[in-house]
């Protein structure tokens, strides 16, 4: 997984679109879906906004490769990286729950 995937993870477990997100935080939404989309290297602001935006992200997990997290003497880091991974599942029962509710409004 790519650092601009974590960032497209991180920013859909909270906000509608990465416009939403960039709104948010006051930034040109080119610039955010460069970054989203591994075109450009972050600034070490816009990791700054990510890290106060989603405190429940473990920036381990942000900053590094998946093999290199494997070989790390490491804290538990699930207990960082599970919240958005649960909140992003949530997302999507909450999505397919609002689908069934709109079709079964428009059958009445």
């Amino acid at each position: 997984m790519t650092l601009g995937d974590k960032f497209r993870r991180l920013i859909d477990s909270k906000h509608p679109s990465v416009t939403a997100f960039a709104r948010k935080i006051g930034k040109n939404n080119t610039q955010v879906s460069n970054w989203v989309n591994d075109k450009v290297k972050p600034s070490i602001e816009f990791l700054n906004i990510m890290i106060e935006e989603f405190p429940e992200a473990d920036l381990n997990w942000l900053l590094r490769e998946e093999e290199e997290l494997t070989t790390m003497v490491a804290e538990d880091s699930s207990k960082y990286s599970k919240p958005v991974l649960d909140s992003v599942g949530k997302i999507d029962q909450i999505h397919v729950l609002l689908e069934e509710i709109k079709m079964d409004l428009t059958q009445k």
